[in-house]
């Protein structure tokens, strides 16, 4: 039984081992090149973001631009909205 067992666990140490050094020498590379190592993790990040606004915000091809504040986040005023504020605020300014 120690026989079969020993040489089983003489390759799992050897297994461990190894993946712990190889990740001993990533962390030690990243470790030396850490400035480098923040720009490449910092420019997939950006060009992962353009990637995704490009296909989501652009794609479509209408860019709708507030006039007053150059903001992009707004929303079309429906039908029901215009009538509602006609007839609320409407009511107010013929009594002037």
């Amino acid at each position: 039984m120690l026989t079969v067992c020993l040489p089983i666990l003489l390759i799992v140490t050897i297994v461990s081992i190894y993946d712990y050094v190889k990740r001993l020498k990533q962390y030690n590379y990243i470790l030396d090149h850490f400035a480098e190592y923040q720009k490449e993790q910092y420019q997939r990040r950006v060009d992962r973001e353009r990637k995704l606004e490009a296909s989501t915000l652009y794609s479509s091809g209408v860019r709708v631009e507030c006039p007053y504040c150059h903001s992009t986040n707004t929303r079309k005023i429906s039908g029901a909205s215009k009538a509602g504020n006609v007839a609320l605020f409407g009511v107010l300014l013929l009594a002037r």
